[in-house]
């Protein structure tokens, strides 16, 4: 199946394949745009203007292998990505069209047989693009409750939880920090965790008790999804993404209708979040056409 940049297979014009792991940004979703919040010092969370939320552009790093490569030959084949301001990818093996931006050659491994070289794009388009929800293919993974996002098992899209994703929900979020004063006139210095504060008439105190309170915080979801086939890979994966950051018609308050709700079994809590950035680790197509990925999905988590 060949690889095509404008139309031209990289193989038969330049010798030049998709070397291992260098998949694995092509898939990778693009974050979002920052949000905007409140963040009170006398309440846990903050308070985020969940209204809508944006897709980022994307930058990422390509591996190609070059056979029987000299200088003229990686000059050439360099020169060729570099050819226009836009490129369009269109590559048969994963099923992915998309057009592109050359940034650099981020690095270069030089053999006469085969170098390996490491080229950066990014991606400007939404990769939800003309999408329509289509539900995910279930029975792909043993159901599961132990994670539910707004209602819905992650064991749905056919996703398995990974070692390492309770480490990060586990750990609590970071506290606030109150007035702290650090001249360089004394030694130490002075934290005051009830300071006085000007409301427009005088000067008042923020709280009167000595209660901590805590910040939003991140966490990641450690994942990996198997599916039999390349359609029902980008059936669930697709669909994932679209759960993620599709707008609640039906929430009552309008700066959360991008809020997305968590609930995780083994705490038992619901944690109130949305989504922040995506990074795969692994894709592979394996034996028999299957598809494995493996991949971090961080969260933002608004409520403590």
């Amino acid at each position: 199946m060949a690889v095509l940049f404008n139309d031209t297979d990289i193989l038969l014009e330049y010798g030049a394949i998709i070397a291992q792991g260098g998949y694995d940004g092509v898939v990778e979703w693009p974050g979002s745009k920052a949000v905007d919040y409140n963040d009170w010092h006398e309440k846990n969370g903050v308070e985020a203007d969940l209204s809508s939320l944006k897709l980022d552009s994307h930058s990422f790093t390509m591996k190609f292998g070059l056979k029987y490569s000299t200088p003229d030959k990686i000059e050439e084949f360099y020169s060729f990505l570099c050819s226009s301001p836009k490129v369009t990818y269109n590559d048969e093996k994963i099923g992915v069209v998309k057009t592109l931006r050359v940034e650099s050659l981020s690095s270069l491994r030089y053999a006469k047989q085969f170098s390996l070289l490491n080229v950066k794009f990014s991606c400007d388009e939404d990769p939800l693009k003309g999408y329509t929800r289509v539900a995910p293919v279930g029975e792909l993974c043993p159901d599961s409750l132990d994670f539910t996002l707004d209602g819905q098992k992650l064991s749905d899209y056919g996703i398995r939880v990974l070692d390492g994703t309770y480490d990060s929900i586990m750990k609590p979020a970071s506290v606030k920090r109150s007035l702290l004063r650090n001249p360089s006139t004394i030694h130490g210095a002075e934290y005051d965790q009830n300071p006085l504060l000007w409301n427009g008439t005088e000067w008042v105190r923020s709280q009167t008790t000595d209660e901590v309170h805590f910040g939003s915080f991140q966490i990641t979801l450690k994942l990996g999804m198997i599916t039999p086939n390349l359609n029902t890979f980008w059936q669930n994966y697709k669909v994932l993404l679209y759960d993620l950051i599709h707008e609640n018609t039906s929430a009552t308050d309008v700066l959360l209708k991008c809020q997305r709700e968590l609930y995780v079994k083994i705490i038992d809590k619901t944690l109130k979040c949305y989504y922040k950035s995506q990074s795969v680790k692994e894709f592979r197509i394996i034996s028999g056409g299957r598809v494995w990925i493996k991949f971090d999905l961080t969260l933002e988590v608004i409520n403590y």
